[in-house]
Order: structure tokens, then C-alpha cells, then sequence
């Protein structure tokens, strides 16, 4: 089967958002770490306002929207961020600042904030996450500073490309922007041996969005080749970890992704031969009614058994061994059309080999918690709005009645 995740991002990120090493990446994340703050209030008490002097026009408690936290602000108030991003900016901000003061029913509550603190001689700083209280943040940092952890010996590259030598920020699968982070990684010069002789490879992605974009993910595989588009042709044994940032989302990234990781990337690659060899003699049931019924009592639909034997048999395989059925049910797991319950397909075929008794375990659970840089949320300053020396016509402000709650933070 093949995976498409990682062709998906290198398609479509610009050349601002490729960086070409870890330490190239880890250097933007340091740095955008340093300056950001988070901090917590009511969403009555953001202050709304017009500007032209911003990209973007639109300024919140001193800090300008990004086109993210515009969108999330809309979806706090109810309103429809498309819609609005087509009207002028002095409408909008009269009517986002309408909405914080009358949210729909059950968006009245405290509000989670991400800045990034201005530099020396910009105005505004950037919101960039307005979010639940209850929202768990997984710094982007963390993630690439665990991948670089276990990478201390380069042992996982950029997959190679035709015209990497040429044209380098085109080839690499490290991509970062001002939203996510997103790193694909190969150990291409440490070939399995496959069932079939052939020789099969390791690789990884992880990816996360410390500002509520997505969740954090980590998928592991084996296999075949990657090519100049970054498909992932062969692949098989897919496994996957995901975590929402809810409030317990950091420490289960810090308990769980980080040592799954690390277990991953230190994992035996006679291992994973012997795994696959032993996969190939085993019998799952004496005929395929057997077979039918042991896939089944493991969480197989009736037609996931059967199509994955039916395609096994039509690889020339045996639709009774352990390996044919895996590779049949990775096969059948392609025609599914949402990605989440496509990967959960793949996640559950590639389980099958624990039958074998030495699949390394992607999830480590009950891992001691280590970090480097811990994420601390700090108190957002009182940051006033003022208009800058310019004619008063160039800001306007549309709060409504101010609300006090006596905090003095804003």
C-alpha cells in the first residue's frame, strides 16, 4: 500500500515553511518559544479594534489576528470566518466585538491566549491561538527536540531524491510554519530483509499544532521506497499515536510520544527481520472459515476477513498466512475514504504481528517525563492599544461596554 501524508505537505508548503536540517527547524522553534506567552482570560474582556497599520487590520488586547486565530475567534463567537474575511476590517471588528460580549451558549467561558511578543520597532505583537482554557499545549519545540534526541547519531535522514543535490529545500520533508510543525524521516541505511528477500526500510512522521490547528501524531512503518514526490510506496506495519491538547495532552506527550519514540528509533532491526520471517510460517487457521472467524474475534469486520484473504490469493499468496492476510488487509484498508479510519485499519493489520511475539511496541506507557525545556504558562501583561502617530481616523474601537473583572491584567 502506499501513503500519501507526507506527498500531501510537500506539495503544498512554500519555501519559506522547508528547512533542511533538525537544527534549522529547532532554531525557528527556539526562537518563536522565547517570545511567546500564553496566559488566560474571560472572552468579554478582549478589546476588538480596527487598524490599518497591521497586516491582517484586525487588533485584539494590543496583539494583530493571524488569518489562525481569526478563524478561531469567529468560531468563538459564532460567526462565519469566510464571510467575514471578505467585509472591511472596521465591520468586522464591530461585529467580533459584539460577539465576545454575546457568545453563543457555552463559549462564554474563559479563553486561552498565544502571543508572540513584538520586536524592537513593530507595534503590535501576534495573536496567534485563541483558544478553551482547558486547552493543553504541546509546544512545537518539544516535538522536534524529541526527534533530534533520538537522531543524536543522524541515523534518520530526509528520504533521498533525484533533484535533492539541485534543488535541496524542494527534496527535504521538514516543513515548519507559523501554525505547525511537520517531520518526515527515514532510516535508509539500515535495509530489513523482507518475507520475500527483498529489502524494506524503516521510516517515521510526526507532526503537531501548538496553536489548535491539529493534534500532535505520530505514525511508524516500514517500507519499500519513497519517491521524488515523497509517496511512500510498500508500506506496511503502520502504527500510530495521536494526542488532542487537551488539558492531560502534555504529559501524555511527555509520557507516551517521547519514549514510543525513542523505543522506535532504538528497535533491533534483526528484530524486525526475524518478525517478518516468522510471520511468513505462520498459519492462522487450518482453511479460510478459520481464518474468517479468528479475524473476526480480533475486531475485523466479516468483509475486511474476506476481501483481505480474496486478496491474498489473488497476490498468489495463502489466504491462511499470517503475512498474505496482513498484506491483505493493508490492501483493503487503502479503499477506505476517511484518513483516520484508514490508519486505524492499517494500525490493527500491522498488530497481527505481535503474534509472532516481537513487534516493538510503538506506545510505552508509564515513561518517567523528561524535557529539556518545560512550557511554563506565564501571565500576558497589560498591553494598552494606542493609536501611533498617525491621524486619529486610521484606528477605531468597537468594544462595547467594557467589562471589569477587577484581575488588572487588561
Amino acid at each position: 500500500m502506499e501513503l500519501t501524508i507526507a506527498s500531501k505537505q510537500w506539495a503544498i508548503r512554500p519555501r519559506d515553511e522547508r528547512f533542511l536540517s533538525l537544527e534549522d527547524v529547532e532554531s525557528s522553534m527556539l526562537a518563536r518559544r522565547e517570545r511567546s506567552v500564553e496566559g488566560t482570560m474571560p472572552l468579554a474582556r478582549l478589546d476588538v479594534r480596527s487598524t490599518d497599520l497591521v497586516d491582517g487590520d484586525i487588533v485584539v488586547s494590543g496583539s494583530a489576528l493571524t488569518h489562525n486565530s481569526f478563524g478561531q475567534l469567529c468560531q468563538r463567537v459564532g460567526a462565519p470566518a469566510g464571510y467575514l474575511r471578505k467585509l472591511p476590517a472596521e465591520m468586522v471588528s464591530g461585529l467580533l466585538g459584539y460577539g465576545v460580549l454575546h457568545p453563543p451558549e457555552g463559549n462564554d467561558s474563559d479563553t486561552k491566549l498565544l502571543v508572540l511578543k513584538p520586536e524592537a520597532g513593530q507595534e503590535f505583537g501576534e495573536l496567534r491561538a485563541i483558544t478553551s482554557s482547558t486547552y493543553g499545549r504541546i509546544w512545537d519545540l518539544d516535538v522536534v527536540r524529541s526527534v533530534q534526541q533520538l537522531n543524536s547519531e543522524g541515523r534518520w535522514k530526509v528520504p533521498s531524491a533525484s533533484y535533492a543535490s539541485r534543488d535541496p529545500k524542494r527534496a527535504t520533508t521538514l516543513y515548519a510554519s507559523d501554525h505547525d510543525v511537520f517531520l518526515f524521516l527515514v532510516d535508509d541505511a539500515h535495509p530489513i530483509e523482507g518475507p520475500d528477500g527483498n529489502p524494506i526500510f524503516r521510516g517515521f512522521i510526526v507532526f503537531n499544532s501548538e496553536t489548535g490547528n491539529h493534534r500532535f501524531g505520530l505514525i511508524a512503518f516500514i517500507y519499500q521506497r519513497v519517491c521524488d514526490n515523497r509517496i511512500i510506496w510498500g508500506a506496511s506495519e503502520v502504527s500510530q499515536l495521536f494526542i488532542r491538547h487537551t488539558s492531560g495532552g502534555p504529559d501524555r506527550f511527555a509520557r507516551e510520544a517521547q519514549p514510543a519514540l525513542k523505543a522506535y528509533s532504538e528497535g533491533s532491526v534483526r528484530t524486525f527481520e526475524e518478525a517478518l520471517k516468522q510471520a511468513k510460517q505462520i498459519e492462522l487457521g487450518k482453511d479460510v472459515e478459520e481464518v474468517r472467524e479468528f479475524l473476526m474475534k480480533r475486531g475485523f469486520t466479516e468483509t475486511a476477513a474476506k476481501l483481505s484473504m480474496k486478496q491474498a490469493e489473488m497476490d498468489g499468496g495463502n489466504p491462511t498466512n499470517l503475512w498474505d492476510v496482513m498484506n491483505g488487509l493493508t490492501f483493503y484498508a487503502q479503499g477506505i475514504p476517511h484518513t483516520d479510519d484508514r490508519v486505524a485499519m492499517e494500525t490493527k493489520a500491522g498488530q497481527l504481528l505481535e503474534l509472532v511475539g516481537k513487534r516493538p511496541a510503538l506506545v510505552v506507557p508509564d515513561a518517567p517525563r523528561s524535557f529539556p525545556m518545560p512550557a511554563p504558562t506565564v501571565t500576558i501583561p497589560a498591553v494598552p492599544v494606542t493609536a501611533p502617530a498617525a491621524p486619529p481616523s486610521k484606528i477605531t474601537t468597537i468594544t462595547g461596554k467594557p467589562v471589569d473583572d477587577g484581575s488588572g491584567l487588561w
